[in-house]
């Protein structure tokens, strides 16, 4: 007997963290220490997810394009924060959102077109590129400066602090190595589509 992916645990934290997002987005603008509470849950629950799939074995194609898209979802959510609380910046902020977007959709489209793994183009990038894709706690520490850099814009707003000046400094270089893998996923997914 088959089990259903629809009801595997890690897919119903999914389902969780897809309802956590849409009480930041209500809630945010009026509360937003509870909008941040609950987008702080989500990414706890993120990083559960994959390690519950992998102990349970639960891993389904509908639980990785849930994790790829809620995580797609909580980028451009706290990147619109960014927006609410510095809106002259917004262009910069912008520019991050679409190149996430983009290089990951540029993945998607070069493993679907050349029905393979992502890992047959990512190989022929950089020692970093590769160490990302294959180490989840380089791939974990990498992205969660990455995010925390941009939270910390929103909670240096909220509450300024020398603090999260400090801490925003230190995320600084998570957030440049993730610009950086963005650029690089791009180009050599469309390399890879372009030369097959």
């Amino acid at each position: 007997m088959t089990k259903n992916p629809v009801f595997f645990i890690p897919n119903i934290l999914d389902y969780v963290r897809i309802l956590l997002l849409i009480c930041v987005v209500c809630v945010f603008p009026i509360y937003p220490w509870l909008g941040i509470g609950c987008y702080v849950t989500n990414s706890i629950l993120d990083m559960l997810d994959g390690t519950l799939a992998r102990l349970l074995n639960q891993q389904s194609k509908l639980g990785a394009l849930l994790d790829f898209s809620i995580d797609r979802a909580c980028i451009t959510i706290l990147l619109a924060a960014c927006i609410w609380a510095y809106p002259h910046l917004w262009r910069w902020f912008v520019a991050v959102m679409a190149l996430d977007i983009a290089s990951h959709f540029a993945i998607c489209y070069a493993s679907a077109y050349n029905g393979g793994s992502h890992l047959n183009f990512i190989a022929h990038g950089s020692k970093l590129l590769l160490w990302f894709s294959q180490k989840s706690w380089v791939r974990y520490g990498i992205c969660t400066s990455h995010d925390v850099f941009f939270a910390l814009f929103v909670t240096y707003f909220l509450t300024p602090s020398t603090f999260w000046l400090v801490l925003w400094l230190v995320c600084v270089p998570g957030m440049l190595l993730k610009t950086w893998i963005h650029l690089e996923q791009f180009y050599l997914a469309a390399q890879f589509t372009a030369s097959n």
